[in-house]
């Protein structure tokens, strides 16, 4: 179980900070590989998505994160 005094603590420390600016971090590098990745390969988000079974939307969400 979680919990959620931990959670609280950790959101407001220089250490809590750190790692949430981490996985915003990765996700924003995560994203740039998969868009490089789909325009590498001359895919449009559709067509990515298509391949993959998932909407455009969705395509999309993963290269903005």
């Amino acid at each position: 179980m979680v919990d959620k005094n931990m959670i609280s603590y950790y959101n407001n420390t220089v250490f809590g900070n750190l790692l949430f600016t981490g996985v915003i971090f990765m996700s924003y590098i995560l994203g740039e590989k998969i868009m490089r990745l789909r325009q590498s390969k001359g895919y449009s988000q559709e067509e990515f998505g298509a391949k993959l079974g998932v909407s455009r939307q969705a395509v999309s969400k993963w290269e903005t994160c």
